[in-house]
């Protein structure tokens, strides 16, 4: 009887360990996809602050032509 006991206490110490190990990745895995989302966020806010809204109608200046681009050629 106590060995049948000791083989479930030892089962179900197994179990929560297999299920700790699984958390921990899942948590490394959520947190580089929360690093990737940061650094992706901050790139699109670097994006977005490259328009200036003017006045109340909200509508945006381009970015400035880029002097290289010879656009008599297109």
């Amino acid at each position: 009887e106590q060995a049948s006991a000791l083989q479930q206490v030892n089962a179900a110490i197994s179990q929560m360990d297999r299920t700790t190990q699984e958390n921990a990745a899942r948590v490394e895995e959520t947190t580089a996809a929360a690093n990737d989302l940061s650094t992706e966020t901050e790139q699109l806010q670097r994006l977005i602050e490259t328009f200036r809204v003017v006045g109340d109608s909200a509508s945006a200046e381009p970015a400035p032509e880029d002097d290289k681009f010879d656009r008599s050629a297109a």
